[in-house]
């Protein structure tokens, strides 16, 4: 079941709820939101990695050894075939590579258009030094969360699309001397805004709706489609 907080921008139209406050809406197995809730759907095991093939801009949440969560957004990242891997590289420094070492799950939320002020203020920010918990980063994002699977990760509520994953390994060894780290990672499972799956295999926006996001550099995204 995904559990959601909705509002406007991709998610839907069901009435906002205070930041960091999660509810529920409906998924494909039954209503549990309101007729306003955005339906979800889940992406079948063989086109998990379909939701990464535009290379979107995602926000990314992880578990914090305090119990609390910290976030950051990232754009470096790619499908490696068809059975849920996809390689993403971040920054040697990130508070973020702590936390996957040592609790190797995560979400990814997918960014779509008039999320862009979010995903910047995401990115812009250390979790390190106890400042990433919800207590921190996210409740000073006032970012309406979801939580995915089980046992529940947090996920951004008004994106269009949410993955849980899991750290696999680091390819080539920790190269902190060019500043990145490359890491394999698998999607164990994904539901998506029904009304953006087309065909029940291809992830796009419908007419009039909010577009996923690619990041294009110093502060520029480029919407999809």
């Amino acid at each position: 079941m995904l559990l959601m907080a909705s509002g406007g921008g991709a998610a839907g139209t069901a009435p906002l709820v205070p930041p960091n406050e999660v509810v529920q809406v409906q998924t494909e197995h039954g209503g549990v939101g309101g007729e306003t809730a955005p339906r979800f759907t889940a992406v079948p095991k063989h086109l998990l990695t379909r939701l990464l093939f535009c290379n979107p801009c995602c926000g990314l949440v992880t578990r914090n050894a305090d119990g609390t969560h910290n976030a950051m957004t990232v754009s470096w990242l790619t499908p490696a075939d068809n059975h849920a891997l996809f390689l993403l590289s971040l920054n040697a420094k990130r508070h973020t590579l702590v936390n996957l070492r040592e609790r190797p799950g995560f979400t990814l939320s997918l960014w779509a258009e008039g999320l862009e002020g979010l995903a910047l203020a995401c990115g812009g920010s250390s979790g390190a030094g106890g400042g990433g918990g919800e207590s921190g980063k996210l409740k000073a994002l006032g970012a309406r969360l979801c939580a995915v699977g089980e046992p529940a990760l947090p996920a951004f509520a008004d994106a269009p699309a949410h993955l849980r994953c899991v750290f696999l390994r680091a390819l080539g060894g920790d190269d902190a001397a060019r500043g990145h780290v490359v890491l394999l990672c698998e999607v164990e499972e994904a539901r998506v805004n029904s009304t953006y799956w087309f065909e029940g295999k291809v992830f796009r926006a419908p007419a009039g709706a909010p577009r996923p996001l690619c990041f294009a550099g110093s502060g520029v995204f480029v919407p999809m489609g």
